[in-house]
């Protein structure tokens, strides 16, 4: 087994700045958010009388990327800062905070222009992480069939004992059918759809219950006829397109 761990390392283009980062996947519980964890190693020499300064960003993007490009001008991300702290020289007045370090850059001030030479940008994830707590209050869904050709209605209640459910995790359902209208429910089938969206987006499981509603059928009495007077043949109507078409092939048979 490998007990090896992965460094994420990045230099700045004049190698003044170099930042190392243990992980780039920060999880938030909602309570919470882990801390991020690096070191910085700069050259005092070159750097002089700048200082150091960490920057968290975060960027929101609600497009393709590709259509920054195509549209000049037109951009589809939204860019704001969370927090810039001085992380050289140590600066004792301002209060520690759980964020670390995501853009390093060598500056006299805070508020100066960034240039690309002497500034590390790292991307990390922001990850939520909320473990469900245990409920006592069952999961129920109902669903309500009318009929337009019969009376009465079809009520079917689904229960469960939670609403959050793992993988693998075997799914106990319990169905309550109410049927009161005329209609007879022959088959029922249940399906459980599970959708899951990787990476910054969210995950939702339905579950769907089809019926399947069919007529009684009713029980026929064969009465046997002792005689040919008792054998009553009822007569219907034909639609008048196939009726004269009957009639035609009558009379061809006659006139053979």
């Amino acid at each position: 087994m490998s007990t090896k761990r992965s460094v994420y390392k990045k230099n700045s283009h004049n190698n003044k700045l170099v930042v190392y980062l243990i992980q780039r996947d920060i999880f938030d519980d909602l309570q919470l958010i882990d801390p991020i964890e690096g070191i910085v190693t700069i050259d005092k020499n070159k750097l002089k009388y700048s200082k150091i300064f960490a920057r968290i960003r975060c960027t929101f993007r609600y497009g393709e990327q590709q259509l920054d490009d195509v549209l000049s001008g037109v951009t589809f991300y939204k860019e704001f800062f969370i927090q810039t702290k001085q992380i050289y020289p140590m600066d004792m007045n301002e209060d520690n905070d759980k964020y670390s370090d995501v853009q390093v850059y060598a500056s006299e001030t805070p508020q100066c222009t960034i240039g690309k030479r002497n500034a590390v940008n790292l991307v990390i994830r922001r990850l939520t992480l909320a473990i469900p707590k245990p409920d006592d209050n069952v999961y129920t869904k109902e669903i309500i069939r009318p009929f337009h050709f019969h009376l009465g209605q079809l009520h079917i209640t689904a229960i469960l004992p939670k609403d959050v459910y793992y993988h693998g995790e075997s799914i106990p359902l319990k169905l309550l059918i109410d049927n009161e209208s005329s209609n007879i429910v022959r088959r029922l089938n249940i399906q459980i759809r599970i959708k899951a969206v990787t990476g910054f987006g969210g995950r939702d499981v339905q579950m769907e219950i089809p019926i399947i509603l069919c007529h009684a059928r009713q029980q026929q009495e064969i009465i046997k006829a002792e005689e040919a007077d008792d054998l009553i043949i009822e007569e219907f109507k034909r639609p008048a397109a196939k009726q004269h078409q009957t009639t035609k092939e009558l009379e061809k048979m006659d006139s053979y």
